[in-house]
Order: C-alpha cells, then sequence, then structure tokens
C-alpha cells in the first residue's frame, strides 16, 4: 500500500557551513523546516538546539521510463532510518544527468521540464484489535518553487529549495493537506541501489 501510495504521488562529504552536527562522514547533510497544514514538523529526535528538520543528503542517477533521472535524497536523521513502511525524507528528481548551477521550477505535473519534490513522513502504527498495523502520515508533492544549485563538483552537489505543496494523509486518502518546504543541503553521490533500497518506486 505505501509503495503505491507513493508511487502515485511521485509520477515524480562534506559538513554545510551551517551544519555542525556529528554525522556518518560517507554522507552530505540538510537542514530544513517543513510545515504542515499550519504545523511545523520537528524533528523525531529531540534536540534543543536546533529547530526543523536535518539529516543526511544523498543523490544519484537512476533509469527510468523517462529516460536518465538525477534523485536527490535528503533523509531526517539518519540515511537507513527511512525504508518501506517507516520513512521521512525530501526528495527532488530532475530529468537528465546532474544539473548545472541554476535554478529549477518546480511543479506537480507528469511532463515537468524543470524540478520535482516530495515531501513524505510514513510510519506504521498500531490500528487496534480489527486493523492490526496500519500506516499513518503524509504524502506531498511540490505544486510551486524553485531548487537552486548552487555548486556541482565531481562529489558532491549544493544547494537550497523553498516549495508549496499539497497532498493527502495516507491513512485517509480523501483527506488533503497542505504544506511548505525550504531549506539548504550538500549531497555526496551514492550509488542507486542505496537510495532504490529505502522502497522508492521510481517509474
Amino acid at each position: 500500500m505505501p509503495r503505491l501510495a507513493l508511487a502515485a504521488v511521485l509520477l515524480a562529504i562534506l559538513p554545510l557551513g551551517a551544519c555542525d552536527t556529528q554525522r556518518n562522514d560517507l554522507f552530505g547533510e540538510f537542514e530544513a523546516e517543513v510545515v504542515v497544514d499550519g504545523v511545523v514538523v520537528e524533528s523525531p529526535e529531540e534536540d534543543e538546539e536546533r529547530d526543523g528538520l536535518s539529516g543526511e543528503a544523498v543523490y544519484t542517477l537512476v533509469e527510468t521510463e523517462n529516460g536518465t533521472e538525477f534523485v536527490l535524497g535528503l533523509f531526517v536523521g539518519d540515511l537507513f532510518d527511512s525504508q518501506h513502511d517507516d520513512y521521512q525524507y525530501l526528495l527532488f528528481r530532475v530529468k537528465g544527468g546532474v544539473p548545472s548551477v541554476g535554478a529549477y521550477a518546480i511543479d506537480d505535473t507528469p511532463e515537468y521540464s524543470g524540478a520535482k519534490a516530495v515531501y513524505a513522513d510514513v510510519e506504521e502504527v498500531d490500528g487496534g484489535d480489527d486493523f492490526g498495523d496500519v500506516l499513518d502520515g503524509e504524502i506531498l508533492t511540490g505544486t510551486d518553487g524553485t531548487l537552486a544549485i548552487s555548486a556541482v563538483d565531481g562529489y558532491s552537489v549544493r544547494g537550497s529549495f523553498r516549495f508549496d505543496a499539497r497532498g493527502v494523509n495516507v491513512r485517509a486518502p480523501d483527506r488533503f493537506v497542505e504544506g511548505l518546504a525550504s531549506g539548504q543541503f550538500e549531497a555526496v553521490y551514492e550509488r542507486p541501489s542505496l537510495v532504490l533500497n529505502r522502497g522508492l518506486e521510481l517509474r
């Protein structure tokens, strides 16, 4: 169910100057603020010194039915915390290889020519005796905004983003939610399998 829902919505190392958290040196980092239905999303890990979300940032190149796509994944907390039925991340896609320095418009059309963005926060919860384990959370697709790439080298991609989003609550798909996301990142390249094994469906 989550993979089908995610697929439908997607139809889509070097520390940051402002980041000083201790993380796996193999991955990049990001910081972001995400607001869903007027409520700021807080990190699942209590951190009195940091507001908003932060975690590990990677990018890769994958082959889809639309050809090669650049995929940027910003995973809240540890990259390996996000997989299949329990995940929280921001995901960006740009057609072609690694994008050049510049600004890419974010839109939600299947034939997007700029960038596509998704915010997902889903976890498996106890649905009671009648339902067993069920999924809860939101998946939102960027409707308007910008992905800005400020630096690219053979190893990392640096930039920032800001976008408005609209999506659904996976437990009640008829309930629409609105959102806003902004932040900055420095991502490092990783092999496609590491990103795809998080349970992403990229068609």
